[in-house]
């Protein structure tokens, strides 16, 4: 939020002049102004919440061991469940497999949005 509430800081305020010359309401601005200036932002805050998410196996096992009725069960718990406790290698290996793919995804497109904006 401290990241969103900076960037819209940054939004130049001429364009928002310029839209109410045009007639734009509230909505039109946000939505043709602001929502465009701080859209890299916010892919980047959300891609690193979560690979920020991926990273609480310890914290969350300890406390809550997945919660009652697993509600606070991340995929990570989830997989130490099925493997360890379960012992369904199978079908933990295929939720490893998907957490991977999901860590790379989410790793990848972080790094094409810093080189992006680096070129830019």
């Amino acid at each position: 939020m401290i990241l969103l509430a900076f960037r819209r800081t940054g939004v130049d305020r001429s364009l928002h002049e310029a839209a109410s010359l045009d007639g734009a309401g509230m909505w039109l601005k946000f939505r043709h102004v602001t929502l465009p200036s701080i859209a890299p932002t916010l892919l980047l805050s959300a891609l690193l919440a979560v690979l920020g998410s991926l990273k609480y196996f310890d914290l969350v096992y300890v406390m809550t061991s997945g919660g009652p009725n697993h509600a606070s069960e991340l995929l990570s718990t989830y997989l130490f469940d099925l493997g360890i406790n379960r012992a369904s290698f199978g079908y933990s290996s295929a939720v490893a497999t998907t957490l991977l793919v999901v860590s790379l995804l989410a790793g990848v497109a972080v790094y094409s949005i810093r080189t992006r904006r680096r070129s830019a």
